[in-house]
């Protein structure tokens, strides 16, 4: 039997962990998305494309994807403890209990899968801290921590979350507002070079400075908290 290509592999996992298939549960998240429609923020494609590039693009290279490169490198340390301070800096980073919430359920979901799916011996600890209340299991942690346990590289990892993190947004709009399949894969297509430099960006940004301002998201979130009616849990 020949020798698995390396880029293969990594490759692969990245698609595995991605794919719909792989349940997460982010199908019941527009991550203020919806909230953002029913404030007339985004109403059409045009404003949905521009929502994405000039909010949640910056916001995934200042915000979210640090997260995955600090986590993955915590990881392969084995570093247990930062990888709990690192989900408590990610979690008070978010100003709203919907957006809290909405990371913890999927990164949970994530981190729980891997651990049975691997058996691996950070992941029965992370999970562990997780069932014992001291990890909340938000998302970009979880899965720069399941990409370093899988082998995977961390601009991988990153790059793989912000990708569903634009698709997982673009899939819910066509329940929110009249954009069908080729509209959604316009916007895509046009977006993919952003992605594309999304990693190398966010591994610029320190530590200490990771965050992003995002007042509408916040004000739509809240508002979407108490919605009378609602399609998405976020």
């Amino acid at each position: 039997m020949t020798t698995p290509d390396p880029t293969s592999a990594e490759l692969l996992h990245l698609l595995h962990t991605s794919d719909a298939l792989y349940p997460t549960g982010a199908y019941a998240h527009s991550h203020g998305l919806e909230g953002l429609v029913e404030l007339g923020v985004v109403t059409d494609a045009a404003s949905l494309e521009n929502y994405l590039a000039e909010s949640v693009l910056p916001q995934l290279i200042h915000a979210e994807l640090p997260w995955v490169l600090l986590a993955h490198a915590a990881a392969l340390r084995t570093d247990l403890a930062d990888l709990l301070a690192l989900d408590q800096e990610c979690r008070a980073q978010r100003a709203t209990r919907e957006l809290r919430d909405a990371s913890a359920r999927l990164g949970r979901q994530r981190i729980r899968l891997a651990a049975d799916l691997t058996g691996h011996p950070l992941l029965q600890q992370l999970i562990g801290q997780v069932e014992a209340g001291a990890c909340t299991g938000q998302a970009p942690v979880a899965a720069g921590a399941v990409a370093a346990c899988a082998g995977a590289g961390a601009r991988g990892a990153a790059t793989a979350l912000a990708y569903q993190a634009v698709s997982g947004q673009l899939g819910a709009s066509m329940k929110l507002i009249r954009l069908g399949q080729q509209g959604v894969q316009q916007i895509m297509t046009r977006l993919l070079p952003q992605l594309a430099h999304a990693a190398e960006a966010a591994a610029r940004v320190a530590r200490a400075d990771v965050g992003w301002f995002a007042p509408a998201l916040d004000i739509a979130s809240a508002r979407h908290e108490s919605a009378y009616t609602r399609l998405f849990i976020s």
